[in-house]
């Protein structure tokens, strides 16, 4: 009986150490789809309105915002707070529930009047039961804001853009918008 043992054990311990080094390398080869898409159509849609001209997809379907000359001491916004589902700088759509961020960061590096927020995105959610908006983030260059959406919900982005106390002669707001989900 003692001998069937020590062979069972035996037979166990070498076939493991032979199992384990029965090769030294292998290579295995998936095949990957990767799809790159315009921004409205991307896993995180971005998707400007008609309603604005400055606001549009460029040549390779990405959203651009451009503004050539906004006049000093004045107030721009680019949609409704009240109804923003029918009026909106941009919409965002994410395919996934992750949190989602947005930054501005000026390109010159400096706020022209840090006193008040320039540049300032708020992302409303829209309720169609009860005709109702939501505010779920604000950002602008002097901070980032942070929202947990639904996937596949569409959220709304109203653009504000403050030139009061701003300096025509030596300031710019261009910079970089970064949205990240």
């Amino acid at each position: 009986m003692r001998r069937r043992t020590l062979i069972a054990t035996v037979g166990a311990v070498v076939g493991t150490g032979l199992g384990a080094a029965a090769y030294t390398s292998a290579t295995v080869t998936r095949s990957a789809t990767i799809g790159v898409s315009a921004d409205d159509a991307a896993l995180v849609q971005l998707t400007p309105s008609a309603d604005f001209s400055q606001i549009t997809k460029d040549g390779g379907g990405q959203l651009s915002i451009n503004f050539s000359s906004l006049n000093g001491g004045s107030e721009f916004v680019f949609g409704d707070t009240v109804n923003p589902n029918t009026t909106y700088a941009f919409s965002i759509t994410p395919s996934e529930a992750n949190d989602v961020t947005f930054s501005y960061s000026l390109g010159n590096g400096s706020d022209p009047a840090a006193s008040n927020p320039n540049v300032h995105f708020e992302v409303f959610s829209w309720d169609n039961e009860t005709s109702t908006a939501t505010s779920q983030m604000t950002a602008s260059e002097e901070s980032s804001g942070t929202f947990t959406p639904t996937a596949g919900t569409t959220y709304y982005v109203v653009l504000t853009i403050d030139t009061t106390n701003v300096d025509t002669s030596t300031s710019d707001l261009s910079g970089t918008l970064t949205i990240t989900a």
